[in-house]
């Protein structure tokens, strides 16, 4: 029986079928397995997440360190789209997805990828951030940043492992053609092992970096101080709020909001900087090129 939108025949290469929107696409990702998962065990995690979040918040009167993570993670969910086109990132059209009317774009984008990133950045960073403490109280006179750099590689590594390589191995998404060596699955998807694994590795950890750990936040980070949010407070009227303070209090209330929006311009402008950007200085200069994505 032929799939829901999909067409046997077409003017697509051999190892593809035409979708229902016009669009030839590699059959790797025609017959996934665990869209389930990708549809509801996601946002359902991601609910459960943003519960304990919001309640953490509520008690400490305040935005909480994983509060404004998770959500400046998930406000970069538009700019996937972009740099899926220039790694030639293709996701499966079974998930409820939407496409972006531009040419340099990936089709059949994920509804649930806000709370994908959400999570996906969050845990990222979390869990570089509690390692280089670890590392840290082993060898008290590295700085944080060296700790973190040290630990880019191998935890970058085992993390892409562990959610593109087993989505990869069910046809969630494929890498079409792979830049660099790859994985090849039986399924027919691409797993690249290097491309844009290198890249991930320095946009997370200086995510990492900025932010610093959730027990440090009684004070700007290095975004806050970037925006100079720490020289904002000297000014009369301006408070941090928190557990000593009213949140009703309007100085609390802006610098929150304040605090919320320098976060997400700085997630949005390093991540079209660090990620998408040298995706398509790879693909555009490099002469890489994909049948799916012209």
């Amino acid at each position: 029986m032929k799939a829901p939108g999909l067409f046997p025949t077409g003017p697509c290469p051999a190892r593809g079928s035409l979708w229902s929107d016009g669009r030839c696409l590699p059959n790797a990702i025609l017959h996934p397995t665990g869209v389930f998962g990708m549809e509801v065990a996601v946002p359902v995690l991601s609910a459960i997440m943003l519960v304990f979040i919001v309640r953490k918040c509520l008690r400490a009167r305040s935005l909480t360190w994983s509060f404004l993570l998770a959500v400046a993670s998930a406000s970069t969910f538009w700019l996937e789209t972009f740099g899926d086109w220039a790694q030639h990132l293709l996701y499966t059209p079974y998930l409820h997805h939407y496409t972006v009317p531009i040419q340099q774009s990936a089709p059949h984008n994920p509804v649930v990828m806000p709370l994908t990133y959400a999570i996906y950045w969050w845990a990222h960073a979390w869990v570089i951030l509690r390692l280089a403490s670890w590392g840290r109280q082993r060898f008290p006179k590295i700085g944080m940043g060296t700790a973190i750099l040290s630990l880019s590689a191998p935890v970058t590594f085992l993390w892409n492992l562990i959610v593109e390589g087993t989505t990869t191995y069910f046809g969630i998404w494929t890498y079409d053609p792979p830049i660099g060596p790859a994985i090849h699955w039986p399924n027919g998807a691409y797993w690249p092992l290097l491309w844009p694994v290198m890249l991930m590795m320095g946009w997370i950890n200086l995510i990492a970096w900025m932010v610093r750990l959730p027990e440090e936040q009684h004070e700007p980070n290095g975004i806050e101080r970037l925006f100079k949010l720490d020289k904002l407070l000297s000014n009369p009227g301006w408070t941090r709020g928190g557990n000593n303070t009213s949140d009703m209090q309007a100085g609390n209330v802006r610098f929150q909001l304040l605090r919320l929006a320098v976060w997400i311009a700085f997630f949005n402008v390093t991540f079209a900087l660090a990620l998408n950007l040298p995706l398509y200085f790879m693909r555009v200069l490099g002469g890489f090129g994909s049948v799916w994505l012209p």
